[in-house]
């Protein structure tokens, strides 16, 4: 009897294992669409089979140093060849790579007595490697964002966008007056996928959600980032043509380029985040958006960026809920920062704002506006939403 209650458990144990590889394997293969298949295949595949392999060891070598896991690297790549992302072929040197990689964890802990003094040993070292690679990765989206910067300007230089810029003759609508009207103003997102939640499943066509936020929101905003987010200009123009209201485009933006390109795409305000950029460059592009016509919201995360952006005077602030440390979120960061903002200056919160609860916490907050993007572009009636939302907000 033991024995069979043994067999029961491990049959039971492996359909387990092999229906949550089937789980992984087909939410991966939603998720990644085209593009993840042609980085590993770039990144496991060379001129010659030789050269492939090698990549590939490199590869698990390097993933499998930095979570500590080869365990987790291994499933990983089940996933992949499971969802056809990744041939077997790719897999297998990865593998082999792995078990290179998990001797990082013995070296990384045996630094716990080894040479404070030694920079390169303290980076390493478990408390201090989530920093690094928080900064590594932002380098990573900003080259990738110059290099498709570069790709931009070769199909429309830089002057030509300049100038496309100045003629434009549509004039802005007020982004600024639409959210400092009393009561909560709402910022209706669309975007096509985020880091945090891959690639989004669209609940309803695009024009019959801007038809909702064009009767329910009062400003939309716009993802334009091609990698990450799966946006483009082309999006922005389409929503443009069908909606009457104030519309931001919301990018990394790093180049005086992309704030010429929004205006010539119709775009009434930009965003500027603090943590990719200096104070010289928000002071620039601050400038050079109330020289086209457009508004600005500058988005910060903690107190340090605050006291930066405050020395351009904004007219919108928002506050990103988002830990860009570990990626957690918590409405905290809003009521932290609240007291920071001057009086006449627009104060608004972003990420998180998923239930009613969270909107009785903003208006304790004092907040003027919300920016939703994930729980509108989830639901099939953001419309209803929104409305419920306001009512919640303005009920005394």
């Amino acid at each position: 009897m033991d024995y069979v209650l043994l067999v029961l458990e491990l049959l039971g144990g492996v359909g387990l294992f092999l229906y949550g590889m089937s789980l992984m394997g087909s939410s991966l293969e939603k998720l990644a669409g085209g593009s993840l298949e042609k980085i590993l295949e770039k990144l496991t595949t060379g001129k010659s089979k030789r050269t492939g392999q090698i990549k590939g060891w490199g590869l698990g070598t390097g993933v499998t140093a930095i979570i500590q896991s080869s365990a987790a690297t291994t499933l990983m790549l089940i996933g992949f060849v499971n969802a056809g992302i990744m041939k077997l072929g790719q897999a297998i040197p990865v593998v082999f790579g792995a078990n290179v990689g998990s001797t990082a964890t013995a070296i990384i802990l045996s630094l716990g007595d080894v040479g404070d003094n030694l920079l390169i040993l303290k980076l390493v070292k478990p408390k201090y490697l989530a920093c690094v690679l928080l900064v590594v990765g932002a380098f990573i989206i900003l080259f990738s964002k110059k290099k498709k910067l570069k790709e931009h300007k070769k199909r429309i230089s830089e002057e030509k966008m300049k100038e496309l810029a100045l003629a434009c003759e549509r004039k802005s609508i007020s982004f600024y007056e639409a959210l400092a009207k009393p009561g909560l103003s709402i910022i209706g997102e669309f975007k096509k996928a985020s880091p945090s939640m891959g690639k989004i499943k669209m609940t309803m066509e695009l024009t019959d959600r801007i038809d909702e936020y064009n009767e329910s929101v009062d400003a939309i905003s716009c993802l334009t980032e091609e990698d990450h987010f799966l946006g483009n200009t082309e999006y922005f123009k389409e929503i443009r043509k069908i909606s009457p209201l104030p519309m931001i485009r919301k990018d990394f933006i790093i180049d005086p380029y992309q704030i010429y390109e929004a205006k010539v795409i119709g775009a009434d305000c930009i965003l500027l985040i603090a943590a990719i950029l200096s104070d010289d460059q928000m002071k620039e592009y601050d400038k050079l958006a109330a020289k086209l016509g457009m508004d600005v919201l500058v988005e910060i995360h903690d107190e340090e960026e605050m006291e930066r952006v405050l020395k351009i005077h904004p007219k919108i602030i928002g506050v990103n809920n988002r830990n860009l440390k570990d990626f957690t979120i918590s409405l905290e960061n809003t009521k932290r920062l609240r007291p920071m903002v001057p009086e006449g200056t627009v104060f608004v919160s972003e990420s998180g704002v998923t239930t009613k609860e969270h909107i009785a916490f903003l208006k304790e907050c004092k907040v003027d506006a919300l920016l939703i993007g994930g729980a509108f572009m989830l639901s099939e009636h953001p419309k209803e939403l929104a409305a419920d939302w306001k009512a919640l907000y303005d009920k005394n």
